[in-house]
């Protein structure tokens, strides 16, 4: 596989994933207790949240500064805690005003942490896109990619836009210039949509997975393809699910620990070895813990 800089690459070691925490100390808290326990008796050796830490819905207080403060502080201690990109985390890198009916996500939490905004960029801007595992396992937020997938690797043009994605550097190699990190600019997330990098940003991110596109099967066939025979199972959140985890075309799996379960009991963690070359998601399965 080509140098991927957003890529974090994994040969060993049991990882807990955890994904859509939407800014809820609540579950933030019991997926703490719940590594801390596995770790002690040997059964995880990381924990992976799978983006979209970022911003509550209604029922809820949004902590979701205080989650990204202490998940920062807490990383310094156990390098093994990673945060991966979701959208929610991408809309205040890249301004983009990211809105549900009357929820205006990243203006309002731009508004609590403008104090801190340049501090609070630069750690969201250097967040991985995703971790492959030794044993072929691709773990990221939002899943397959339909631009990503139909690139032509064969072709010099299409090579390097998916070589820009995954060594993105959000100060280096923007198409109009270096994302702003002091201050929020609205404008600069509405120029980049007029570009095909920030088309393709917006659709890897912000897609719907098989509620936006009929031919999902192929379009995860796809954009597994183009990981050359190094990746057969996707590991995401990103989309609500009642009961906590979904397959989706034998080779998705997709987990829901916080915001988008039904309930507590519902919520579901993901342990996966990093070394074990699975067979079929019901092996992947086996993985799964109750978050409550």
């Amino acid at each position: 596989m080509r140098r991927l800089d957003r890529l974090i690459k994994l040969s060993s070691g049991k990882l807990l994933f955890t994904s859509d925490l939407q800014g809820a100390l609540h579950d933030f808290e019991q997926v703490l207790l719940k590594y801390s326990e596995l770790r002690r008796a040997g059964e995880a050796d990381f924990l992976v949240f799978g983006g979209d830490l970022l911003h509550a819905y209604p029922g809820y207080r949004d902590n979701s500064l205080e989650l990204l403060q202490r998940l920062s502080s807490l990383r310094e201690k156990d390098p093994n805690i990673i945060l991966l990109m979701g959208n929610h985390e991408l809309s205040h890198v890249l301004h983009w005003r990211l809105r549900k009916g009357r929820l205006n996500f990243t203006e309002e939490l731009e508004e609590i942490i403008k104090g801190a905004r340049e501090e609070f960029a630069t750690l969201l801007s250097r967040l991985p896109f995703g971790i492959v595992t030794q044993g072929g396992v691709l773990l990221q937020h939002t899943g397959p990619s339909k631009v990503l997938g139909s690139l032509n690797l064969d072709d010099d043009g299409d090579e390097k836009l998916w070589d820009w994605f995954w060594n993105i550097d959000f100060q280096e190699s923007m198409p109009n210039g270096p994302a702003p990190l002091k201050v929020f600019k609205p404008e600069f997330g509405s120029n980049l949509l007029n570009t095909p990098q920030g088309k393709l940003l917006w659709e890897a991110f912000m897609n719907k997975n098989e509620f936006q596109y009929e031919d999902y099967s192929s379009v995860l066939s796809r954009y597994l393809k183009n990981f050359q025979g190094t990746v057969s199972f996707i590991i995401s959140g990103h989309i609500p699910v009642a009961t906590g985890a979904k397959k989706l075309f034998d080779h998705q799996l997709r987990i829901c620990s916080g915001y988008g379960a039904q309930s507590d009991r519902e919520k579901k963690l993901l342990l996966i070895d990093a070394s074990l070359t699975y067979k079929n998601l019901g092996e992947l399965e086996a993985g799964l813990v109750d978050l409550f």
